[in-house]
């Protein structure tokens, strides 16, 4: 006799609602996956990114493949005010030829391998409080290149009234910072704002008013640290307590022109070493992704990203539900409504229908 697979199957009751249950569990997971479809969506319609935050201490911004439209590869700037300064500092920079060839005119002997570099105002004086404080620019620019990656975060302390402050390291690229300190009076002479002392390795002295270049080194921390001078001045307060910066080239007429800064891809990513993740990312689906509006808090970034891209929140993909689309269509609702009953019908069937015997025939008796 023969050994029938069908029969048997038919006959064994567990091999039965074993089929049945991989077939449940195969449609279960398709109608999951038309429930949870990664798709490119608009940033602006998440309310994640309008604006997205970066937390002192807690995570870093990591822009990939910024695009500037600036022939210099201008990437960040900011117009100080009169009763703001800024302090610099970096661990591994050094000035560039022409700063340096100024100082070795007086007599300095200055390193121009990379070395430590901090560049900070002298606080005011009493008797300095009267005269018109000098302001300073800030530029931070690409060197020969675009970098791959430009990573921005706050350490330390939050700044209240009295400081707002930023890490920023380049991946791929040096960066160029450019310091033009001005006295609107001509008068620069002991007045607030416009002493400084800087430090090149070894080397130091105390300078006044000048028009500084570093070269900061490829994924070494470049520090900034604004400040207010006077300690009843609040240089923040007509901007909301923000500090911003200018994100690439001003544009006088932006809807003919590129915008001014954009990227390949936005992604915030926590600074916890224990426990390394990317709490939010989106990548470009074509078009670049546009960055504006960068604000630095006492303790806290935020900026706003623009576009269409591929979204995740906590390493998970932004997803669209087409199943709920499916259903907005009464006549789509309608069949896969069937569908499923039927499928429902058929493994009921499979799991708790009893197999039919057939009565054995006789021979007739001789």
């Amino acid at each position: 006799m023969s050994f029938n697979p069908l029969k048997a199957f038919k006959r064994h009751r567990i091999a039965r609602a074993g089929v049945g249950l991989l077939v449940l569990a195969g449609a279960a997971l398709a109608e999951y996956k038309l429930a949870n479809v990664p798709r490119p969506v608009n940033l602006e319609t998440t309310g994640r990114f309008s604006p997205a935050t970066i937390r002192l201490g807690q995570a870093e911004l990591v822009i990939g493949g910024p695009v500037v439209d600036s022939k210099e590869r201008l990437l960040f700037s900011h117009e100080g005010k009169p009763n703001e300064t800024v302090d610099i500092s970096s661990d591994h920079a050094r000035l560039d030829e022409d700063t340096r060839e100024m100082f070795e005119h007086f007599g300095a002997r200055i390193l121009s391998t990379p070395t430590q570099i901090d560049y900070r105002a002298e606080d005011p004086t009493e008797s300095s409080a009267s005269l018109e404080p000098c302001h300073t620019r800030v530029e931070i620019l690409a060197a020969s290149k675009m970098p791959d990656e430009i990573h921005i975060f706050q350490l330390g302390d939050p700044g209240a009234n009295s400081f707002r402050h930023l890490r920023m390291r380049a991946k791929g690229a040096e960066l160029v910072l450019n310091l033009v300190t001005r006295s609107p009076s001509d008068n620069s002479e002991g007045a607030p704002g416009c002493q400084y002392v800087i430090r090149v390795g070894d080397w130091h002295d105390n300078i006044t008013a000048l028009d500084l270049t570093a070269v900061n080194s490829e994924d070494s921390d470049l520090r900034l640290n604004f400040r207010r001078l006077m300690r009843d001045s609040t240089p923040w307060a007509d901007t909301e307590g923000v500090l911003p910066l200018d994100l690439g080239t001003q544009q006088l007429t932006p809807a003919s022109s590129p915008p001014p800064f954009q990227a390949r891809s936005v992604s915030i990513k926590s600074l916890d070493l224990g426990n390394p993740r990317t709490l939010l990312s989106a990548i470009s689906d074509g078009p670049l992704l546009t960055i504006r509006d960068l604000k630095i808090g006492s303790d806290q970034i935020q900026l706003t990203i623009a576009g269409t891209g591929w979204v995740k929140i906590d390493g998970k993909p932004w997803t669209v539900n087409f199943l709920d689309r499916l259903m907005e269509n009464k006549i789509l609702a309608a069949l896969l409504a069937a569908a499923n009953a039927a499928l429902l019908a058929l493994v009921a069937r499979l799991i708790f229908k009893t197999p039919s015997t057939k009565p054995v025939r006789r021979g007739k008796s001789q």
